[in-house]
């Protein structure tokens, strides 16, 4: 069974004690999923238990969209020069934690740590900073028409979820 305090205990390279939450991340808190169901994970390279992890249901995605919804109203709002500012912090934060994020993937997705260490985690920090120094640089067109002007205006589109077959850059 999880809950919102269930948590997942790794050690790190330096072999400090890191604790992942293992519930569901929807509308800015840990929660279980509905019915409590949860998923075992195994390390990929023995086959060994990992841990037990929420496995969200329909409900549960249902509920992380409309909470997505809701947060992309601000996001939508948001000044481009914000935006930029809040992916770059979100880039820093992984890079701060660049060894502990290595060893959650090196044990959960199977990736040797170095090549998480050397090339995922790196690929993620510039994928980030590289879409953050876009967020205020997005501009709409100008045009001339027959009596007049029209113009464009780019914003985000909105709300999009994705299961992706591949563990990189993370």
């Amino acid at each position: 069974m999880c809950n919102s305090n269930s948590s997942w205990i790794v050690k790190n390279e330096e072999n400090n004690s890191l604790s992942v939450y293992t519930g569901l991340f929807i509308d800015n808190e840990f929660v279980p999923a509905a019915g409590d169901a949860t998923i075992d994970l195994e390390n990929p390279a023995t086959g060994e238990h990992l841990a037990t992890v929420s496995c969200a249901q329909e409900q549960d995605v249902d509920k992380a969209v409309k909470s997505s919804q809701a947060a992309y109203t601000s996001w939508k709002t948001t000044a481009p020069g914000i935006r930029r500012q809040l992916l770059n912090k979100l880039a820093d934060l992984l890079e701060r934690d660049a060894a502990d994020v290595s060893a959650l993937e090196s044990l959960d997705a199977g990736i040797l740590f170095n090549d998480s260490t050397r090339l995922n985690v790196p690929q993620a920090l510039e994928n980030l900073r590289y879409f953050a120094g876009w967020a205020d640089k997005v501009d709409g067109l100008t045009l001339a028409i027959p009596e007049g002007m029209a113009y464009t205006r780019r914003e985000p589109y909105g709300v999009c979820a994705a299961i992706v077959p591949w563990n990189s850059p993370l």
